[in-house]
């Protein structure tokens, strides 16, 4: 508080100092230029007078500012012993001040653990459920897999069945064909080297038992549901009976045509049935 009245007076002071320095040039300039005037002298000298009078007055003011700050700094000086005193008073039993804090409680450390746990058991349900669910999709897919080579092997057998099938098909059938074609010129040949005004009883009886041999063959070689066939069969058997009835008439040229016609068509099947395997 001392140091603030200081600053007041120092500034007071620093004010009315240029104020008089100012005055005192007035008069000076005023007594230069007026010696022989003694009114002017006496106007400057009243004029002075006012001044210090007006300095005076300042000062008191000053005076008094300093007074009232005084009075302030004892009341203020009071107030603080008077607390001392009570402080003092309160406390003169050396007891310990109860200080209470309050702090926010800091749950960090405590659900750190429980969040790492969390987080731990949380990554092993997860990682458990893709592997669950990848093990599936693998299992699902070898499934598939394996039915699809199943399928695979399967088609393949069943192919390799019927093209078996179909290839014992045409080689029994071409194996027919032969016999036939085969019995049927066997046939042919016996009656083409019997002349035919020869009787029966010249006829040997192997080649009346090879004539009947054959022509049994080849009614056991053909189809009996094909007309053709029947008809082979008829020519056949008209032709052994005109010989042994000594006819002269034969019927090679027919038994040949029927026979090639048949051939042709069972051969035309053959290739057909290969064809479309």
């Amino acid at each position: 508080m001392k140091k603030i009245v200081s600053y007041i007076t120092l500034i007071i002071l620093f004010t009315l100092v240029p104020l008089n320095t100012f005055a005192s040039d007035g008069i000076n300039e005023e007594i230069n230029s007026s010696n022989e005037k003694p009114v002017l002298l006496e106007k400057i000298i009243s004029l002075l007078s006012e001044d210090i009078h007006n300095l005076s007055n300042k000062q008191q003011e000053l005076n008094k500012a300093i007074n009232e700050s005084h009075a302030i700094q004892n009341v203020i000086n009071a107030g603080a012993s008077n607390l001392v005193t009570l402080f003092e008073e309160k406390y003169s039993d050396n007891k310990a001040i109860p200080i209470k804090i309050i702090q926010q409680v800091n749950w960090y450390p405590y659900l750190l653990p429980l969040i790492t746990i969390f987080i731990v058991l949380a990554t092993t349900y997860v990682s458990i459920r893709t592997i669950k669910i990848k093990s599936q999709e693998s299992l699902s897919a070898l499934e598939n897999s394996n039915q699809t080579l199943v399928n695979i092997n399967n088609k393949s057998i069943l192919e390799e069945h019927n093209r078996s099938q179909k290839t014992i098909i045409t080689n029994n059938r071409q194996e027919w064909i032969n016999s036939l074609r085969s019995e049927i010129t066997s046939f042919i040949a016996i009656v083409a080297s019997t002349s035919p005004s020869q009787s029966p009883q010249d006829m040997s009886s192997d080649d009346m038992k090879s004539l009947w041999i054959h022509s049994y063959k080849i009614e056991l070689l053909i189809n009996p549901k094909e007309n053709d066939h029947e008809e082979l069969v008829e020519l056949i058997r008209e032709e052994i009976s005109n010989l042994q009835t000594s006819n002269e008439s034969t019927l090679i040229s027919e038994i040949i045509l029927l026979s090639q016609k048949i051939l042709k068509r069972e051969w035309d099947r053959v290739k057909s049935f290969e064809n479309n395997s």
